[in-house]
């Protein structure tokens, strides 16, 4: 069996599960929205979810930041005062987004302080997990 085979055979009979979820908030709108954002909307999704009711041109310009939270990038580094959280204006600097990682165990949902405080190996890959739930894993 070739690694490739090995893979897809490891992909589709494995749930795969997110390390993180994020929570993104509408802070302002400057002026008449298209997508018609209001502040203090608030969405919720994981990674591999698409974010129904989010603009589709606004969520193309946060994927990027997203997509840093989620493989452990340091919103600090962009000069923001927390790890996983950013400020993010839609292309069209009309809406003001708040997007905030959070990290969470792989088997019960728990909200996670940060991904290295338990990272475990689990072949094929990696998984975060609780101490609770790192306990069970072998």
């Amino acid at each position: 069996m070739t690694n490739d085979e090995i893979r897809v055979k490891t992909v589709s009979e494995n749930k795969w599960i997110e390390p993180m979820k994020f929570e993104i908030e509408v802070l302002a709108v400057d002026s008449a929205c298209r997508v018609n954002h209001r502040v203090g909307e608030h969405f919720v999704a994981e990674y591999k979810t698409p974010l129904p009711g989010v603009c589709g041109e606004a969520f193309l310009g946060m994927y990027p930041l997203i997509y840093a939270m989620r493989v452990d990038g340091d919103m600090r580094q962009l000069g923001k005062a927390k790890k996983y959280e950013t400020t993010y204006y839609c292309p069209s600097r009309v809406v003001k987004f708040k997007i905030r990682g959070i990290p969470q165990c792989d088997k019960c949902g728990k909200e996670l302080q940060d991904f290295h405080e338990t990272i475990k190996s689990n072949a094929p890959y990696t998984i975060f997990t609780c101490d609770e739930c790192s306990k069970n894993i072998e």
